[in-house]
């Protein structure tokens, strides 16, 4: 049994013939992925999105809680921060 010049059979085991590829692999996934979630991430933290501070004057707040949701026309537009009452009564 002959084999073609340059495709001789090899004894080593199949992960020592191809450990640089199995190197390469290892380094390059994770130099990729990394930063791609990274910014990801930093893309959905609330930081990086326009937020407005609005203050409102109740006479009642009965049932308000600090981190109640706040909702117009239904859809969640933020949460209540602090609550404080003021000189005149109000909170």
């Amino acid at each position: 049994m002959s084999t073609k010049p340059g495709r001789e059979k090899s004894s080593e085991p199949f992960h020592i013939r191809y450990r640089n590829l199995f190197v390469g692999i290892f380094l390059i996934i994770p130099i990729i992925a990394i930063p791609i979630l990274l910014f990801y991430t930093m893309s959905k933290l609330s930081f990086m999105e326009k937020w407005t501070e609005l203050h409102v004057k109740y006479a009642s707040t009965t049932g308000l809680n600090t981190s109640n949701d706040i909702t117009i026309n239904g859809i969640k537009v933020g949460h209540v921060k602090t609550m404080t009452l003021d000189d005149s009564g109000y909170v």
